[in-house]
């Protein structure tokens, strides 16, 4: 199977990850952690990577990353190839030292960028390794909420987008830690190690939704219903236990949804759930078939009655506008 081809352009931003092999410690002195961020800065000064934000591990590392030029590949492939002769020279040792490609997602929807950044920022809390975002020394929590900010960190724009989305009169600063302040739910880590772990889908409706009435969001399910995409997984939008929390919530206030399928009697809230995982959190047929302990073809019928009754039943069309909704007030508090 031949590589998928990184969904980048001028201008894009994008979340990287990369990992040891094997998961094993690829930073652990002081002169690992500075000569990554080095090579990273070499990439600033070559145009070829904009560093928005970042945090490094001892087994991994998450950047946020823009590209005037659409040089996320060239540019990731010098800054790990560099650090892996550094680190293998100064070893002794040879061979890979990353697990593969680095994995990448554009991030293109600032309902999303606000639940990545806490993500990033968050990664060394949730290690244990500190207690709060801005006292680990290798990651970029610090320089936002008042330390110092290097040449290579670009942290122009996205202090612009804090100030949009803050209270009027603070400063960037100030608006940085206000948004460290709200805990990161667990809804919000899996949809973004959800999205991490998808191939293609670079459309982000998560703003669009959020914005969007009821009526509106139930147009979207509908629209991609109809079309070839409705039975292909798209980009996450809602972590999956989000939805199954808010089918449990629904189920418990009105009971049983009976529907009509092929001529026969089916629950309703069966189809919703293989049909939303599929069509909002990303999930394709052998994950869903997986996770719900049925076969991949099973999982796969569900999710074809899911887009017909979306079509032809009002009512469980509006059931499903309902439990979207509802998971994406449980993934976002909105």
């Amino acid at each position: 199977m031949g590589q998928r081809e990184r969904q980048d352009g001028p201008g894009v931003r994008h979340h990287v990850m990369c990992r040891g092999i094997g998961k094993r410690i690829v930073l652990s002195l002081r002169a690992d952690f500075r000569y990554l961020l080095s090579q990273l800065a070499r990439a600033y000064r070559r145009d070829q990577l904009e560093l928005e934000a970042y945090s490094l591990l001892g087994t991994h590392f998450h950047l946020l990353v823009r590209t005037e030029g659409g040089t996320l590949s060239e540019g990731m492939r010098r800054v790990l190839n560099g650090y892996s002769r550094w680190f293998n020279r100064r070893n002794r040792r040879d061979g890979p030292l990353f697990r593969g490609r680095f994995r990448s997602k554009p991030v293109t929807s600032d309902t999303y960028l606000r639940t990545l950044l806490r993500y990033i920022d968050n990664n060394p809390v949730k290690a244990g390794l500190c207690a709060h975002p801005a006292e680990w020394p290798w990651g970029s929590a610090r320089s936002y909420c008042g330390g110092l900010v290097p040449r290579w960190l670009a942290v122009g724009r996205v202090q612009q987008r804090l100030l949009g989305w803050s209270r009027p009169g603070l400063a960037a600063e100030a608006a940085y830690g206000e948004m460290l302040t709200r805990p990161l739910g667990t809804e919000e880590q899996e949809l973004v190690e959800q999205r991490l772990d998808q191939r293609g889908c670079c459309e982000d409706r998560l703003d669009d939704l959020l914005a969007r009435s009821s009526s509106g969001a139930r147009a979207w399910m509908e629209v991609k219903a109809r079309n070839a995409d409705g039975l292909r997984p798209s980009l996450a939008l809602v972590a999956p236990t989000a939805v199954e929390r808010a089918i449990a919530t629904l189920r418990d206030e009105r009971g049983e949804l009976p529907v009509q399928v092929s001529r026969k009697s089916g629950d309703g809230w069966e189809f919703l759930m293989t049909g939303l995982q599929s069509q909002c959190c990303g999930l394709g047929g052998r994950a869903l078939a997986l996770r719900h302990a049925v076969s991949i073809d099973t999982a796969s019928r569900h999710v074809r009655a899911h887009a017909n009754l979306l079509e032809k039943d009002p009512g469980y069309s509006a059931v499903s506008d309902d439990v979207l909704r509802l998971a994406l007030r449980l993934t976002f508090g909105s």
